[in-house]
This record gives structure tokens, sequence and C-alpha cells, in this order.
């Protein structure tokens, strides 16, 4: 009986020293992780163009809301090349409706 005691004594206590211990890394975690504001998207559109004239098959355009570091909102718009995944233009403002004007300009000058 009395070694049933010990035994089921040491398992608690084992128990008790991995909780101590899950509490203890999840505390450090917590204290040491940054998190990264997510992006909401707003707008995403593939467009197709002509590779011997434009240079690429086509152009991932999107718009996307992320918290910015004073603690507000950026918008930017990206536009990216398909195939490769190189970055053309990159675009960043508080003002929502400059990057949806600059958004309009681009497209308005793609469709040309």
């Amino acid at each position: 009986m009395k070694c049933d005691l010990a035994w089921h004594l040491g398992v608690q206590e084992q128990r008790m020293e991995r909780s101590e211990n899950r509490a203890f890394l999840w505390r450090t975690l917590r204290r040491k992780m940054k998190l990264d504001s997510q992006q909401e998207q707003l707008f995403a559109s593939v467009i197709g163009m002509d590779p011997l004239l434009d240079g690429f098959s086509g152009v991932l355009v999107e718009i996307y809301r992320e918290r910015d570091p004073s603690g507000g909102f950026r918008y930017v718009l990206l536009e990216t090349a398909c195939i490769s995944g190189n970055q053309l233009l990159k675009f960043s403002s508080k003002d929502r409706e400059l990057v949806f004007a600059a958004l309009a300009r681009e497209l308005d000058a793609s469709l040309r």
C-alpha cells in the first residue's frame, strides 16, 4: 500500500512539473513572440498580358490593408508578375482613396 501511494505521489509530482514547464514555456513564448499585423485583402485581380509586347504573361494586382505600427491602417497596392513572382510595383498610403485612384490609373494604362 505504501508503495502504491509513493508511486501515485511520484506520478502526480511529474505531472505538476510538466504542467509548470508548459506554463513557463508558454509565458516565455508569449513574451518573446511579436504578432505581425494580419493583412486584409480588399481587391485582387489577374490581368493577362502579351509576353512579347509587355515582357510578362500576366500581373497579379492586389490591394490590401495592414496595421501600421502607429496603430492606424495602411493601404497597399501591389503588382506582381504571375510566373516569376517578381514585385513590379508597391505603393502604400494611409489614404484609401489615393491607393484606389492609383489602381484605377494603372488599370486604365494597361487597357490602352
